[in-house]
């Protein structure tokens, strides 16, 4: 799978962790705020993290976190992600991998490209931008 006669960079498990930390942040940040301003709880903080990175995801393939850290998450052939593959990643995957003692997320840090549980199952990469 390459573009323009370039091999593809696959993002590693410490760009994406901190990419993650700045999706977490951002967040945490409009959660407080809307805890702030009444009808939030806490509780909500888990919702509106996933609909935040399914949202994003599905319409530029980047959170926040990832652009800033250069990282984008594509399709295994290289094609335009789909509602499917979102759903697949955003949700159930990252559920898995979660509720798995995080171990899903490691995976990343040991896969030949990269690839998290969740990638795996919704048949993604993330990848350093160029």
């Amino acid at each position: 799978m390459e573009q323009e006669n370039e091999p593809i960079q696959y993002a590693g498990f410490w760009i994406r962790g901190m990419a993650l930390v700045i999706d977490s942040v951002i967040i945490y940040g409009v959660s407080q705020l809307l805890i702030s301003l009444g009808n939030w709880s806490g509780q909500t903080i888990p919702w509106l993290m996933t609909a935040y990175m399914f949202v994003t995801t599905l319409l530029s393939g980047r959170t926040i976190g990832k652009w800033m850290t250069g990282v984008k998450v594509i399709r295994q052939d290289g094609g335009k992600l789909s509602l499917w593959n979102v759903l697949l990643r955003e949700t159930v995957g990252r559920w898995l991998s979660a509720v798995l003692l995080f171990i899903g997320f490691i995976l990343a840090g040991f896969d030949g490209r990269k690839r998290a549980l969740h990638d795996h199952i919704a048949q993604t990469y993330a990848v350093r931008n160029r």
